[in-house]
This record gives structure tokens, sequence and C-alpha cells, in this order.
């Protein structure tokens, strides 16, 4: 019976002896069989290495786009390079020159063909996607060094020569250092493109390859450093094994071809998807157009109707007036009637301007503009506002010292900013803050709130803003189509903040708005400013411009 003692002297021996079949340890290097390189073949494995790395980009990009289908895509360019790879390394062993004829075993050259596979399938799982975390990138670098290591050793196993092949240790360390290292730096480069520009243009996706092919022929000549050859006591070769010259020939155009066959399927792909994203840009832009005209055409609609109305209703309003006004000539100066019987008249008036606005939305009639005072049209409106909110309303207007003048319809204005007036008051049933200012502000081209089709500039900016209900965002994309309303019925047209939009487009001005449900709502008119300003004081307005909350879903009326 062996006691422990012997079992360990055994294994000692065991794994001397393994150590010493492997590597070049109690070897004299300086008998070695000398070796030479030929520049073109070195050449050329580089250049197949760096094309596959260009392919394996392309199919990287092409990865990260997808949803679905990566799979076959995944198994695809991992062959594509893994075989680029593998490639690389048999052209690489054939520039290596011994005074020894050499050959292959066929099975085991093929055999060695997996682990590059599976490295460059660990690659492209990983660089194909969106970010890359210093954890998976030191992880999938061990794990592509560690399979192009394999890949290169195992070839190796398959050299027949008449001779043994050993490795020094201190370089069999390093390659797989450098393969591991050059690894995680060939994983990084594609991250290194993309945060560069995007996408990546051709000749920084080329420069990528470049350095792709570098990382993986690196390795493969530093390992190659480490590799010696001793004439004698060798497996020698077998007839059955593979012909260096022609065997690489094959595998030089198989290689070339099949990652030229990738390529081109990666591009005719990506242009297929483009053309077919193209047809549905100008399908969406079709059906956009479609609904647009179908809007047209309804409003048109709409717009008859709304004339119709208005017209029969400014008649009825012109025979209210005339009674009024006969009133008026029929009682004495001193009658207690007649101031009730004037703000009826006023209110009838206002009422024939509310119709000549609805007129003007129905046949879209250009707006009487004049210049004016926005500092002076509020300070004689302000009167008309209080009386539209109640007491429970606090109700302020603010006009920025200095504020300029605009070119505007004034009854426009008047009526839209009525409208704004009463929608806030309606979305604050409980009591609240109804805040109207006026201020100056000047917006460049590329200030993001100027509208595409604005000129930048000076503008006066009128500002209505409550703290009622706030508006959802599904109110807030309906809210200035015509006939939107969130009043029960009979409360309310739905047409003022369509007549709001309409008009500050009339004006060549443009809306803003800013809601949150429960947090208020503001509207703001941006209206084309001129050179003159006018220092109105309003009366009763606080000093200082307040800070303006945000709008509701009331503002739909």
């Amino acid at each position: 019976m062996l006691n422990f003692l012997d079992i360990a002297g055994h294994a000692d021996l065991l794994g001397q002896m393994n150590l010493d079949g492997y590597f070049t340890i109690g070897l004299d290097t300086a008998q070695a069989l000398p070796a030479t390189f030929r520049p073109s073949l070195v050449l050329l494995s580089y250049l197949i290495a760096s094309f596959g790395g260009f392919t394996f980009l392309r199919f990287a990009g092409r990865l990260s786009e997808m949803r679905s289908l990566r799979g076959p895509w995944l198994i695809a360019g991992a062959v594509t390079m893994g075989v680029g790879i593998w490639s690389m390394h048999f052209i690489g062993m054939l520039a290596h020159d011994l005074p020894l004829p050499v050959s292959y075993d066929p099975l085991i050259t093929a055999a060695s063909a997996v682990p590059a596979v599976l490295a460059a399938g660990i690659a492209l799982h990983l660089i194909a996607r969106p970010t890359l975390s210093t954890g998976r990138l030191l992880l999938g670098g061990v794990l592509m060094g560690a399979g192009i290591g394999v890949m290169h050793y195992a070839g190796m196993a398959a050299v027949r020569l008449d001779g043994v092949v050993r490795y020094e240790p201190v370089l069999f360390a390093t390659s797989i250092v450098v393969a591991v290292v050059l690894a995680i730096i060939a994983l990084k480069v594609r991250f290194w493109v993309i945060k560069s520009n995007g996408d990546g243009t051709v000749w920084q996706e080329t420069g990528a390859a470049l350095i792709l092919g570098f990382a993986v022929t690196a390795m493969h000549y530093t390992a190659m450093a480490s590799t010696y050859c001793f004439a004698g006591n060798g497996a020698g070769r077998d007839p059955n094994d593979l012909n260096p010259g022609v065997f690489g020939t094959v595998t030089t155009i198989i290689t070339v071809l099949l990652i030229l066959l990738a390529l081109a399927i990666v591009i005719f792909d990506r242009k297929v998807r483009q053309e077919i994203a193209l047809r549905q840009e100008a399908a969406d832009r079709v059906l956009s157009t479609s609904q647009q005209l179908a809007q047209s055409q309804k409003m048109e609609v709409v717009g008859q109707l709304t004339g119709g109305i208005a017209h029969d209703f400014n008649n009825l309003l012109a025979v209210i007036s005339m009674k009024m006004e006969g009133l008026v000539d029929e009682l004495p100066p001193d009658s207690p009637y007649l101031p009730r019987i004037n703000a009826a008249l006023a209110a009838a008036e206002r009422g024939g301007a509310l119709v000549s606005r609805m007129m003007a939305f129905s046949r879209r009639r250009p707006q009487d503009a004049v210049r004016t005072s926005i500092a002076t049209l509020l300070a004689e409106f302000r009167d008309l506002l209080a009386t539209a909110v109640p007491r429970t309303v606090k109700l302020s207007v603010e006009v920025e010292p200095g504020l300029r003048e605009t070119v505007i319809d004034r009854t426009g204005l008047e009526t839209a900013i009525l409208n704004l007036a009463v929608n806030a008051r309606d979305a604050m049933p409980n009591g609240g803050s109804l805040l109207i200012s006026a201020r100056n502000r000047t917006l460049s081209s590329d200030d993001p709130l100027l509208p595409a089709d604005m000129r930048p500039g000076d503008w006066v900016v009128i500002s209505v803003a409550d703290t009622g209900s706030g508006m959802s965002p599904e109110v807030q994309a309906k809210v200035f189509e015509p006939f939107f309303t969130t009043k029960p019925v009979g409360k309310g047209t739905g047409l003022g903040m369509s007549m709001v939009r309409d008009f500050t487009r009339h004006a060549n001005g443009f809306v803003t708005l800013q809601s949150e449900s429960g947090r208020g709502t503001t509207i703001s008119l941006y209206l084309p400013a001129v050179a003159t300003s006018v220092v109105v004081q309003i009366k009763d307005a606080p000093a200082v411009l307040a800070a303006a909350p945000v709008l509701s879903p009331s503002l739909t009326r």
C-alpha cells in the first residue's frame, strides 16, 4: 500500500513531467531551431483581422438598433469575427518559417476555431449595448482574451513536425495578459467611436477596426515569441495532415469571401431598413396631410355655420341696441334707470364686438390692427375684468415699466384676455388668485421657446395665470381645438381658446401653455413689439411682478 509521501512524490513527478512537456523548463533555448517571419504573410494576417474587425463593428452597430431577431445576427457576427480571428492565427502560423517541413492535424485545426467564435460572441453581446459598465468590460475582456488564447494554443497543438514545440513560461503568461488587456481595449473601441460622433463615420469605424486587428495580431505574435521548436523526438508528419500552402490559400479565400458576404448582408439590411423608415416617414406625412385637409374641410363647414349664427345674432343685438337707445331718448336725464340702460348698451356693444370676432374666425377676415399700448389697454380694461371674477378670486394686474407697444386688433386682444380670465375663474370655484401680467422679452433664433416660423426679436408677453385645478396632458393636447371643452353641456361653446390662438396668429404672434394638474395654469400671448414704449400706472396693481403659477383645465372653454 502506498503511503501519503509516495502519493505526493508521484504527483510532484507527474506535474514536473507535464510542465516539462509543455514549457522550456530544463531546455537550452539556444538549441532551438531558428525561425523567421515572412512579412507579406504577417501583413496579410493583420489585414484579415482588421477586415473581420470592421465587419464585426458593423454587426455590433446593427445589433444595437435591433429589438428582435438578435439571436441570428449575434451568431452570424460571432462566426464571422471568430473565423476571421482563426484565419488570422493560421496565416500567422504560416508566416512562421522553420527549417523543417510542417503540417497540421485537420481535426484539431478545425476545433481550434470554436474558442475564437465563442470569444467573438461574448464580445459582440457586450458591445451591442448602449452602455458598458466597468465590471462587464473587465469580465468580457477576460473571457474574450482567454478564448483567443485557447484558440491560439489549441491551433499550436495541431502542428505536426519532426520535432517538439515548447513555450517559454514568462512569455506564455505575458501572451495571455496581452490578450486580456487588448481584448478590453478592443471592447472599448466602439464606445469611444460612438461617444465621439454618435454612430461613427466610416473612417472612424475603419480606425476602430485597425485597432481591433492590432489587438488580435499582437496577441498572436506575442504568443509566437514564446514558442521554441526543437529537432527530433517529434510526432512526425501524417499523410492525412493538411498541406500548409494549399490550406493557407484556401483558408484565406474562404475567410475573405465569408467576411465580404457578412459585410454585404449587414450593409444591405441597413439600406433596406433605412428605405423602410423613409417610406414609413413619407406615409406618415401623407397621413398627416390628409388629416390636416380633413380638419380644414371640417373647419370650413364649421366656419360657415358659425358665420351664419353670428350674422343672425348680430341682427338681434342691433334690435336690442336700437330699443335701448330709444329708451335713453325717452327717459329724463335724471332717471334712475339710465345707468342700467347704459350698462346694457355697453354690454350689447361688447357683444357686437364678440360677434365680429366670431365672423372673423369663420371667414378669416383681416383684423383691424392698430398700434396699441398694452399698458393703457390693461389700465382701461381692469374694471371690466374685475366684474368678470367673483370676490373669492384675488385679481392682480402687473405691467413691467417701459412696456413696449404692439400692433394688434384691440377688440380681439380684449376678447382674448376676457376669455382667459373667465376660464381661469371657472377653474377656481372655491376661490384663488388670478394674475394678468405684461412684460417685455427678447427671443433669439436659438431660443427653444421661439417657434420655427417666427422671427427672433422683441416681444410683448401678456400672461394670464391662475391657481386653479390645472390641466392633464390629454387636455393640454386638445385645448386649442375648436369646440373642445371640459365644461358641462350648455356652459361653454369650446371656441374661446381656438379664438385666442387665432387672434395671436393673425397678430403674427404665438401662444404658450404651462399647466399641471392641481397646480394651476399659465397661458402667455407673445405679440411682436414695436419700438416706442409708454409708461402707465395700473391702479391698485402690485408694484412687483409676482411669480406666475401654472394654468388650469377650464381654459378649454
